[in-house]
Order: C-alpha cells, then structure tokens, then sequence
C-alpha cells in the first residue's frame, strides 16, 4: 500500500491487480460451480422404493393363491435419467378367471397407493396392466391375464389328490467365486451353501481343489454376453454371440478346464446369450454331454433356458430371489423374507447371493436359524435336481 503526499493511503497499480485476480478467480468458481450444478444435478435414489413395492407386490400374489408357476414372464430392468436412478419391473400372471383379474387389479391399487406410488390401469386385449409410479418413473407393471380351463383340467383340478409331503428345502448359491482364496465364511457357516466359481480368476483353481477335498459340490459360474456389450464386459472367459461353435465349444471346454470337478454350470450375466435359442441349446447341449445341470440366474426375462432346458431333458433349475443386489443388511433381510415365504407355499426355492457383497453372511447368520425353525432344509443345488 503506497501513500500521496497528503498521507493517504492509496492502492498501487500491482496491489489492485492482485485483488482483481482474486474476484476474478472467485466469480469463475461461483459460474463453474453454477454450471456444474445445472449439468450435474442431484440424482434421486429411487431402488430402495421398488425393490421394497416387488417384495408387497409378491405377497399380495401370494395371498391371492398365485405361485410362481402362475407368473409367465417377468423382467427386473434398472433405469436411470437426468435426475433419478430406480427399477422397472414387469410381470405377467395368469389368473383363473376375469373377475380374478380385475379384483387382484383393484387389490395391487389399494397397496401401490399405500405405499406412496400411483397406479394406472390400462387394457391391452384381453390383458389388464396396473402400473406402480413414484415420482413419474414406473417402478412396476403388472400384466394380468384370465387363463381358460378345459374340462379336463377342471376334472384334474377335482380328482387330483394332495402330494405327500415333503420336507421343505432351500438352496443358497454365492456367485462370483475366485478372485479370493479365502471362501471359509460361507464355508463357516455349517450349512450347505453352492459356491459358483469365476473360470480364469486368481484363485479358481485353488477353491475348486480346496472344495473337492472337502466334498463339497461346487459349480462353474459361466460369463456369457450381457445386454450392452462390449460396453459391459463379461470378462475374458465369456462366450460371445459372435462365436461360431467351435469356438464356443473350445472357450467351454477351456473354462471347465479352470474349474475342475464342477457338478453343474451357471450363467454370469449373460441376459443377451440366454435370450438366443439356437446359442443356448447349443450349449445346454454341451452341458449336458458332460452329466452337468444349468441352473439359469435369470438376468433377463428373455431368457431361453428353461425351454430349452424342457426340450432337452434337463432338470429345470432357475434362480427365485436375488439376495443382495443392495448390500444393504434391511434389504438383505427383506429378500430373505421373501425366500422364506416362497419356500413356505411352494416347498422349494433357490437364491443367489454375491461373495463381495460385506454384509451377507451376518444375515445368513439370522436366517439359518428361522429356518431350522420353520423346518426348512438347506440342500446344496445337487438336492435340487430332480
């Protein structure tokens, strides 16, 4: 700060400068903070609320007498837009009569509404489709449609006699083995529990040995290609639909190569593979010439497996509840609730959960004992084939 002749203080040419780079400098961050909100806005996190509306959606099925065969197609897609992130999912049931259907429909209203979201109705045909919203993105559509029963199956319905009983069972599979060698978590827990094993990672081998040692079956988890390729990368064990047979045949055979000793074969992603038939059947067929099972992790509602699973004899195995898509421990524990009601009504079910997920084993830890309680049987994925 320099002084007149009159003692006054006055700024120099160099010290105005200075205070003038600083007000610069902040009116640029104040603009670059104002665009970035304006291209960068808050994202709503909108999962929670239809992972949670699935789980109500389920039961109010269930309490209608629906079962799992009843439901025909159904997809879980995530979505996500400038300014919120959530999940879509889609069902289509089949249901005894029309006055079934627009009751259940009026029934998933009244519940949609009581949590919080919008429901719509709208006919497509002979379909009734309520839709669920929550803050203008769909969270679930539900498609309803009245099934035709002949005379012999009302005559079936009539005659038929109850099965015996059966003791009520669980299979829990934990995808995405072998990157880690230490696997005695799942291993500690002193039930049975299908590890699925990652061909070609770090320590693939290393498990597969350790777990044949301790006669515990394991499976190979197959990476095929997913919806998004190759922006979405399967990993470099994957078979892709680019590959012509034999260069599938050889990418299988390698894989199985680097799991030894796997009973069966699941899939790892995969939502586009599994939706062409001619692919799948050509490798079911490969898993079937090797006395192997394909459970399928049912990535995508589009999936081909089961019918050609049918075709070829196969043991029909798929996956019922993902466990830990949010390794949240109260979303964790909703999914098993939903396990457990599944295996309550229809004596079966099959769930798959993730290695890397932190909070899985503590709520296995609860469930196991609720369902030693409730007389359910935890089975290795062997138990599963009929």
């Amino acid at each position: 700060m320099a002084k007149n002749s009159k003692g006054k203080s006055r700024l120099s040419p160099h010290g105005f400068g200075g205070l003038a780079t600083v007000i610069y400098a902040l009116i640029l961050a104040l603009v670059g903070m104002f665009l970035w909100m304006c291209f960068n806005p808050k994202i709503d996190n909108f999962i929670d609320k239809a992972i949670e509306y699935d789980g109500h959606l389920s039961e109010e099925l269930i309490r209608a007498g629906l079962s799992d065969l009843d439901i025909t197609v159904q997809s879980r897609v995530e979505r996500a837009d400038k300014h919120a992130k959530w999940i879509e999912y889609y069902k289509e049931v089949l249901v005894p009569t029309s006055e079934t259907k627009i009751v259940l429909a009026q029934a998933v209203s009244i519940t949609a509404q009581k949590y919080g979201l919008t429901s719509t109705e709208s006919k497509q045909d002979h379909k009734l489709v309520v839709a669920a919203s929550y803050h203008g993105r769909v969270l679930s559509r539900l498609s309803l449609s009245p099934r035709r029963l002949t005379g012999e199956d009302l005559s079936i319905n009539q005659t038929a006699k109850p099965r015996a009983k059966s003791k009520k069972k669980v299979a829990i599979v934990i995808d995405d083995v072998g990157a880690k060698a230490d696997v005695s978590a799942f291993i500690g827990l002193n039930v049975p529990i299908t590890l699925a094993i990652m061909p070609f990672e770090r320590h693939s081998r290393d498990v597969a040995l350790q777990l044949s040692r301790q006669n515990m079956p394991f499976i190979m988890h197959l990476p095929l290609q997913p919806e998004g390729f190759p922006k979405v990368d399967p990993g470099k064990a994957a078979i892709l639909l680019s590959m012509n047979d034999e260069q599938a045949r050889n990418k299988f055979i390698s894989d199985l190569g680097a799991v030894p000793g796997v009973v069966g074969v699941s899939n790892h992603m995969g939502s586009a593979y599994s939706a062409d038939e001619p692919k799948m059947r050509k490798l079911l067929a490969m898993v079937k010439e090797r006395s192997l099972f394909y459970l399928d992790s049912y990535t995508s509602t589009k999936s081909t497996a089961r019918s050609v699973q049918k075709a070829l004899g196969m043991p029909l195995l798929r996956n019922d509840v993902f466990l830990d898509t949010d390794d949240d421990p109260a979303h964790i524990r909703r999914q098993f609730q939903i396990l457990l009601k599944q295996v309550k009504r229809y004596g079966r079910a099959i769930a798959i959960g993730h290695i890397h997920k932190k909070n899985l084993v503590s709520a296995l830890k609860e469930f196991i004992p609720e369902c030693n309680k409730a007389g359910i049987e935890f089975v290795y994925l062997t138990g599963m084939v009929d």
